[in-house]
């Protein structure tokens, strides 16, 4: 299990949004993928794991089960990027995302204390 996703996933849980299932009902990345975004909040996660998230799922989540919620959920991240880099167009794709993780992706990581390496 992706180790960042599922910190954001317990940090939404915990700031008291129990329509998420608990962290031991979900079995894959993709699914924590969806709750994420689904449930997005910033302010739960903190502006450093969100974006990590916004990485994780547009660049290294690679368990989506079909074409259609890959787009579905890739996209959603790729639109939420816009609350967190206000340099980004307003219909940011994947590249962009990859450039900004080539940027800030591993100060990230070890500011928010996870190992180095993309799909954690």
């Amino acid at each position: 299990m992706n180790r960042i996703l599922a910190e954001a996933y317990r940090s939404i849980r915990i700031s008291g949004n129990f329509a998420l299932s608990k962290l031991t009902e979900v079995r894959n990345d993709w699914e924590l993928a969806k709750g994420i975004i689904n449930n997005f909040n910033v302010q739960a996660m903190g502006e450093d794991l969100a974006k990590l998230v916004i990485f994780q799922i547009v660049l290294y989540v690679d368990d989506y089960p079909s074409r259609e919620v890959l787009t579905e959920i890739v996209g959603r991240a790729e639109n939420l990027a816009t609350e967190l880099w206000s340099e980004l167009p307003e219909e940011p794709h994947m590249d962009e995302i990859a450039i900004l993780a080539g940027r800030e992706e591993e100060s990230l990581i070890q500011r928010l204390g996870f190992s180095t390496g993309g799909g954690q």
